[in-house]
């Protein structure tokens, strides 16, 4: 397809944001490795205080990250209920 090589490796970027940032962490905020050690953290009731030393973040990312994982799961919370019947 011949496309520019500088195209290529370029860092993905989202089309509404500026600076260079991959999706997952303009979605997020975090990559999806911390994002996922993250919510392993909070299904295990580990404090925000071990998770931020152990992955090297600060207390306030670690919470913003539990929060934002919070919301996700609460706004799809109906994606996971069963189907309704009608009669």
């Amino acid at each position: 397809m011949k496309v520019p090589r500088e195209i290529i490796e370029r860092t993905p970027t989202t089309d509404t944001y500026s600076a260079e940032v991959t999706q997952e962490e303009f979605f997020f905020g975090l990559d999806f490795y911390k994002m996922d050690m993250l919510w392993y953290a909070m299904e295990h009731q580990v404090p925000a205080e071990k998770a931020a030393q152990v992955l090297g973040l600060t207390l306030e990312q670690t919470l913003h990250g539990y929060a934002n994982i919070e919301r996700k799961v609460k706004a799809t919370e109906y994606l996971k209920l069963p189907p309704l019947h009608a009669e």
